[in-house]
């Protein structure tokens, strides 16, 4: 039964069921909806931590290595890096030279960040509603479900219900060792599907 077939009879879709489309992989720059340079940054400060192989820079970054071997080889061509070796360009070993080192301490002090490019906001909004969208209503059976594992207070049920029916942050404090992991877990087993 699919999650429409299941608000269609009125009976909760199972946590195997709810599932959504994961977005397509870009296959080019412009449907990344980075620019060179963003790209190009991070790339470079990725870098910043020693050697790697095209496809390692490619699977940090969470492109394909076609997006992003124009780059990598415009860089290399401004001696921003140099192949250490390697049989192709995917499996070259990559490495800062000291022009590069000085390029990737300007890209540091303006932006820190490493690893995954971003998503455009757009499609990280349209993503996250497709998502909840896809969750539907959560009533106390499939709350329990998701619980099952676990012997959990019917009042913290009753809290927890409407906050993961709301779709919107849920943030569990308290001192270490109270069971905020474990509340997450068991939300994210009733929520299912991935993010």
């Amino acid at each position: 039964m699919t999650t429409a077939a299941a608000s269609i009879t009125g009976a909760p879709p199972t946590l195997d069921e709810i599932r959504t489309t994961a977005p397509t992989v870009p296959m080019s720059l412009e449907q990344t909806g980075l620019t060179t340079d963003m790209v190009e940054q991070l790339l470079v400060k990725t870098l910043y931590g020693g050697e790697l192989t095209g496809l390692m820079l490619a699977e940090r970054l969470r492109l394909p290595f076609t997006i992003i071997e124009p780059i990598v080889e415009r860089i290399r061509v401004e001696r921003l890096i140099e192949v250490r070796g390697g049989t192709s360009t995917a499996n070259y070993r990559y490495v800062l030279t000291d022009l590069g080192r000085d390029r990737a301490q300007q890209y540091f002090a303006i932006n820190q960040y490493t690893g995954a490019a971003p998503v455009p906001l757009a499609t990280y909004v349209a993503q996250m509603r497709a998502l909840a969208a896809s969750r539907g209503y959560i009533d106390r059976d499939r709350l329990r479900r998701g619980f099952a594992h676990l012997i959990v207070p019917e009042a913290v049920l009753d809290q927890l219900g409407p906050a993961a029916n709301a779709n919107k942050a849920i943030f569990l404090y308290g001192p270490p060792g109270n069971g905020k992991t474990v509340l997450a877990e068991g939300l994210s087993r009733t929520l299912g599907g991935d993010m």
